[in-house]
Parts: structure tokens; sequence; C-alpha cells
């Protein structure tokens, strides 16, 4: 095994990839490291999770990763394509990065951690990515951490808006009048906003509901 080899397994750290080796994109410029999954196994959908069939294809796929020595990385591995049954041609789901994003788990997580104690352009200027690329970052990470659970068993919500951006911008916020936890947070206050989270609730938790305590706007109720 080639020195370099050994020292990208060392330093970089990537759930459940195995270290191939690495290029210098001059272009770029970047450091590429070339991986593959530690073990191929059953290749799902990166929508929904099922199991694939058909004509598998290999599909070149790059992602950003944290810096190595100041210098931009990047992952490439061929990932496979194949066939859901709900959801038809789609590339199978690898463990390093969250489906249908552009960066690895572990360059999301850092820059919303940042995101956590600074502001978003503090962010962008620390990882060079866009503002609206760390919005979509902070979105995906707290995505994936929410409880699936936490909307089960609600019998009582508070609707309510808060102001940002020198009150020239609204939230509407949503949390549950006997634990009193913030459950749901959209941008705007409208009845569209608010039937947002009436539609992730769906028609069975909806049914359970039996108190309402909100701003009697006419957007909130509409919805």
């Amino acid at each position: 095994m080639p020195a370099r080899t050994k020292v990208l397994r060392f330093v970089v750290e990537l759930q459940g990839a195995v270290v191939l080796g690495a290029r210098i994109d001059r272009a770029t410029p970047a450091l590429v490291i070339q991986v593959r999954r530690r073990s191929h196994g059953v290749a799902r959908c990166s929508t929904c999770g099922r199991k694939m069939g058909g004509a598998m294809k290999p599909v070149a796929c790059r992602w950003r990763h944290l810096d190595l020595l100041r210098v931009r990385s990047y992952v490439e591995a061929d990932v496979r394509q194949g066939r859901c049954p709900v959801h038809g041609r789609r590339l199978e789901r690898v463990p390093w990065a969250t489906p249908g994003a552009e960066h690895t788990r572990a360059f999301d997580q850092l820059v919303a951690s940042l995101a956590q104690v600074a502001d978003k352009s503090a962010a962008q200027r620390m990882f060079r990515v866009t503002w609206r690329t760390v919005g979509r970052i902070v979105t995906r990470v707290v995505g994936e951490h929410l409880p699936a659970n936490r909307l089960d068993g609600l019998a009582a919500l508070g609707v309510d808006e808060v102001s940002y951006k020198r009150g020239h911008r609204y939230l509407t916020v949503v949390s549950c009048l006997l634990t009193h936890r913030v459950l749901w947070v959209g941008e705007g206050k409208t009845a569209e906003t608010l039937g947002r989270f009436f539609a992730e609730l769906g028609p069975k938790r909806r049914q359970r509901i039996v108190v309402v305590a909100m701003d009697m706007s006419g957007g909130y109720s509409k919805a």
C-alpha cells in the first residue's frame, strides 16, 4: 500500500468508506480522495430506502469534504444507480452523505456546529461556501436529528408568530401546550405556512387535536 494512501486512511474519517487513493485537481484546485463503500450489500433507494433492482449502473459522484491542511478537498466514488419500485431510476444511499447532498456528513456537521454559535456569514467565510449553502446544510442537519415521533400524541397546540430582521420577516412557531416544547417552525405567517405543518402532521394525528390556542389572524384561522 502506498505511504500516501496509509496517511489518507489515517487522516480522513469517512463513515462507511475505504480510501483508495487521491489526486490533485489543479483546475479547482483541490485534493480529490477516491473511496469505495466498505460493503456494497444491497443497493437502496436514496429517496425512500427501498431495495432497488434492475440493471445497476455505476455513476461517478463527488462530495465536498473537510479541508486538509487548508486545502479544499472532495470525495469521489462510483455509486450504483438502480430502479426503485416507487421512484424509478435512483442512486443508492451512501453512508457518508445525506441523500441528495453535495457535501459529506462530516462537512455538514462542522458547518452546522459553527452556525450554532455564529451567523451564516461567518460560516460562509470560514468554509468558503455560499450563504444559501449554509442555510441548506443547517436545514439538512436539523432534519436528520429531529425525533421521528415528535408529532405523535398531540392534543393541545399553541400557534404564534415571531418577527426577525427588524420586524420585516416572520416565522410561525407551533408548540405543545402540555410540554411547552417547540415542535415546528416555518417561514411566514400565512395560511400556507401553517398548512405545511398540518400537512406534515397528517390526517390521523390531526384528528387527535382538541385544543388550539393561536393568534386569530386571518391566515391562521383559514388554515
